[in-house]
């Protein structure tokens, strides 16, 4: 099998000593054909960070500080700093299996397909597989399915933001980039780009068991949010969430996803939070997404 050139693009923020961490694991990879971008939106930078960063010397290291913090920002500056034939987009917080460029490579080489995801096996969950649901499906309430771990190849509807890659050849071609619209921690960024990449290239995205990862959450990523801020994870949810369905779902689909929505909204905001404001807050979250749809798109 050929060795193409990879770019390991990395979004972080705020989380040095993870980062840290993950860039040691990435010395083990058994593919050495690659390079790592850091796409650094921390406020502050260490000078025992700034050292370590000087001195890695597993692979070449492409550093890049800049201060619109965004994820879906921070790929795309990744995308236009990286060199790589294939580009595979990792979270800052993770353990990657010692193989996972490999098996990314090789499904692309190997399949007629326009991306590759692999498991993101959350905490010490190793083995754990939800199987009464299907991997990387939207539902017909516009939900993605938050299972991410299956035994078997398949393709799927969205690949995984954490564990997901792409040809160079094809983002190019389509002029195609994650869309800075998403907003807080991006929810469902990935899902549109999947969608948009899918619908020009006609090619589907393949799931491949064997790229696995495994995901250490932090306090600043979606569960700790959820844990710490429910107003504010469910704004940028449902905010989200109406953009992804206006620009991808059929019409037809948003009369089971929007009500179905709405019921959340109530549930989360009246019924467990008995906060009428809790609630406003969160149907904003439907209005100001569908004035950026209208704005943006329509």
């Amino acid at each position: 099998m050929d060795t193409p050139f990879v770019s390991v693009v990395i979004p972080t923020l705020n989380r040095e000593i993870i980062l840290t961490q993950t860039l040691e694991y990435l010395k083990n990879q058994t593919y050495k054909n690659f390079e790592i971008v850091i796409i650094d939106q921390s406020d502050i930078v260490s000078n025992k960070f700034k050292e370590y960063i000087k001195s890695y010397n597993n692979c070449e290291l492409i550093y890049v500080k800049i201060k619109e913090k965004g994820l879906p920002n921070a790929r795309n500056v990744g995308i236009g700093h990286s060199n790589g034939e294939f580009l595979l987009f990792l979270d800052d917080d993770i353990k990657p299996s010692n193989n996972i460029i490999h098996y990314h490579i090789k499904a692309h080489i190997e399949n007629d397909v326009c991306g590759v995801c692999g498991p993101i096996i959350e905490g010490k969950q190793h083995g754990f597989i939800r199987k009464s649901r299907k991997i990387g499906t939207i539902n017909i309430f516009g939900r993605t399915n938050q299972n991410r771990m299956w035994p078997h190849k398949i393709t799927v509807d969205s690949a995984f933001g954490g564990n997901m890659s792409f040809k160079r050849e094809d983002l190019n071609r389509s002029n195609l980039r994650f869309d800075k619209n998403f907003i807080g921690n991006a929810q469902m960024e990935e899902s549109d780009f999947s969608f948009r990449l899918r619908k020009f290239t006609k090619k589907s995205i393949l799931y491949e068991p064997k790229a696995s990862l495994l995901h250490f959450p932090q306090p600043s990523g979606n569960f700790g949010l959820l844990l710490s801020n429910q107003e504010k994870y469910y704004y940028t949810y449902f905010h989200n969430f109406t953009l992804f369905s206006l620009k991808n779902l059929p019409r037809w689909q948003l009369l089971f996803s929007i009500p179905f929505h709405f019921l959340i909204a109530v549930k989360r905001g009246l019924i467990i939070k008995k906060s009428t404001h809790s609630f406003i807050q969160m149907v904003l979250g439907f209005k100001v997404g569908y004035d950026c749809y209208k704005k943006n798109y329509y």
